[in-house]
């Protein structure tokens, strides 16, 4: 049996790394779309934005040699794409893009520190670890990826996770009252919306769009709105906090596509008119 000698190479320029994976998206992951490289951002340029096969978006960045900076403008990049997911829905119009799950986030890159490792467990989101090597056989070269495993962080007692267990962190009364209402009022102000609970945070959505979210702290909680084409957050601590951004909230829930009930009520109501006009005739 003839066995051909596999030779471990190096990339040059990480534009070349780049280049092979955009050709070849399954490399990283089966059903990997690729929306667009080197996107610029204001935190700088984004290696590539890809689409997995469930329509989520994927944050990847590269390296062609072993860095730690790499996880910090990640994250960069991350909390650009989650600022302004309504603006890259418009810049690519070709992807029907979901937002109903997290965004996704990947480091690629020939290996990882251990400090990497250590602080990729605590983070929300959960960041991806891929490895690669650089193979040449014969005359054939190619690229494989590996997931690396991360090690297991010591276990922490969290209540927190369902809405009412969030809400319950808040430690001061008043402040937990007013949490409740809001999530009502929040809730109320048109058809279809969903309240989601996160491990920290609760979510709003309208067609699969989030527009707003709520975060509890012990005193008080902050409130996260899409205005203007970025993330805004609010602390609530009395309830004329919240009657400052009520407005907002509206309005980034009617620029994600939702209807605001007053409007449905008159719109039923418009229609009963019609109808009676009709039935007189």
């Amino acid at each position: 049996m003839s066995i051909i000698e596999l030779k471990e190479l190096k990339f040059e320029r990480e534009s070349e790394f780049e280049s092979i994976l955009t050709e070849n998206p399954n490399i990283i992951e089966e059903g990997l779309k690729i929306i667009d490289t080197q996107v610029i951002t204001s935190r700088g340029r984004l290696d590539i934005l890809g689409l997995d096969s469930g329509n989520v978006l994927v944050i990847i960045e590269l390296k062609i040699t072993e860095s730690d900076e790499m996880l910090w403008q990640a994250l960069d990049y991350y909390d650009w794409a989650l600022r302004n997911i309504d603006s890259i829905k418009r810049m690519y119009p070709d992807y029907e893009i979901h937002y109903r799950q997290a965004l996704r986030l990947m480091l690629i890159a020939p290996s990882f520190s251990d400090a990497i490792k250590r602080r990729a467990i605590y983070l929300e989101p959960s960041v991806e670890l891929l490895e690669y090597k650089y193979l040449q056989a014969g005359d054939k070269k190619g690229v494989l990826v590996s997931p690396v495993s991360l090690p297991t962080p010591p276990e922490v007692t969290d209540g927190r996770g369902s809405i009412d267990d969030l809400v319950k962190y808040i430690s001061n009364e008043q402040a937990r009252e007013i949490c409740k209402d809001v999530i009502e009022r929040i809730k109320n102000i048109g058809n279809n919306i969903q309240v989601l609970s996160r491990k920290y945070h609760i979510s709003f959505y309208v067609s699969g769009s989030r527009f707003a979210a709520l975060s509890p702290r012990r005193e008080y909680f902050w409130i996260d709105t899409y205005i203007n084409e970025e993330w805004k957050a609010t602390k609530i601590e009395a309830i004329e906090d919240f009657e400052s951004i009520f407005e907002n909230i509206k309005k980034s829930f009617q620029k994600v596509g939702g209807t605001l009930a007053l409007q449905e009520k008159k719109t039923d109501l418009a229609a009963e008119e019609v109808f009676s006009e009709i039935d007189q005739k």
